[in-house]
């Protein structure tokens, strides 16, 4: 690692999970840049008096954690939710470090993440065409003439990234009528990186989701920008099942961390079109997708998942 590389401060958003947040700190410490960089963790208030306990636990591992050059506890006093949570946080960080790596308490790292994250930023912060930096990347079969460590697409993940203050200062975050008109209208070229981004689109403009990922994704999309990620992931999410707010109720988003070291010949990867399909297609719409959609217009669906999730 280059001694000259400024490492960017990490911030992790945590809530009422106090067991996987111990296992996300326990990981992300067996970092090899652990011990050089300023950790900032993010606790939200509890919502009832039931989650206050869970949240006590997670404020106690917080404040007694060590392995970091420095950690930096922020509580709030009410319930934010995610979505403003993430927005304020990056917003108060990026501001004074010009770039960040953001976590959330159900994300396992690999021993390399932080070298990777960090070389990255490094090597792609003046190419004005890469929007962020992601950790994860989820199981793709890969064309068989593709040798690079890496590639791009035009959508992100918000599953251990980073970016920087100028990239995160271009999102706007209160959408008026005629915002979520024009980009509700591309339904079409919305497809290119996921069928499920129009109908998200939709749920956050009727208020049935309060997402920050998909106005952040919305922008990177209709700027034509790009996310670098890379062939192996640095990042396996424990998040799913019962205890998951916004989790998947499939399994084909899992991964595992590879055992052995990861090393990625960073470049000046080209965009492949053929990845960028296969990417696009894990949000293709299932059957049961179009289902939730329905469950959604007839406002069951948040009782139907918490039923499913109770069954499984």
């Amino acid at each position: 690692m280059n001694n000259e590389i400024k490492l960017a401060p990490v911030i992790l958003f945590c809530y009422n999970r106090p067991d996987l947040t111990m296992r996300t700190l326990d990981a992300l410490q067996q970092n090899q840049l652990a011990k050089y960089t300023e950790l900032h963790i993010y606790i939200d208030g509890p919502k009832t008096e039931l989650d206050e306990e869970k949240v006590n636990e997670t404020v106690r591992i917080a404040r007694t954690f060590k392995g970091f050059r420095n950690i930096h506890l922020i509580e709030s006093e009410t319930n934010k939710g995610l979505a403003n949570s993430v927005i304020n946080g990056v917003t108060d960080i990026i501001t004074k470090y010009d770039k960040a790596i953001i976590l959330e308490d159900d994300l396992i790292t690999h021993p390399s993440f932080l070298k990777y994250m960090n070389e990255a930023l490094n090597f792609y912060e003046n190419q004005t065409n890469i929007w962020s930096i992601s950790g994860y990347t989820p199981n793709i079969k890969f064309p068989d003439n593709y040798k690079d460590d890496l590639f791009l697409t035009l959508r992100g993940s918000s599953w251990g990234w980073a970016t920087w203050r100028n990239r995160w200062d271009k999102v706007k975050w209160e959408w008026t009528k005629k915002d979520f008109k024009e980009f509700t209208s591309k339904k079409h070229s919305l497809d290119l990186i996921g069928e499920d981004i129009y109908h998200l689109t939709k749920d956050y403009k009727k208020g049935f989701i309060d997402s920050w990922a998909i106005r952040w994704t919305n922008t990177q999309f209709i700027l034509g920008k790009f996310t670098v990620f890379p062939r192996y992931t640095f990042i396996q999410n424990e998040g799913f099942g019962g205890d998951s707010t916004h989790g998947s109720l499939n399994n084909k988003f899992k991964t595992t961390l590879l055992d052995s070291d990861l090393e990625i010949k960073l470049s000046e990867v080209r965009y492949n079109k053929e990845i960028e399909k296969v990417y696009s297609n894990l949000y293709k719409l299932k059957f049961y997708n179009k289902i939730a959609i329905l469950l959604k217009k007839v406002k069951v669906y948040k009782l139907t998942k918490k039923i499913v999730k109770k069954i499984r």
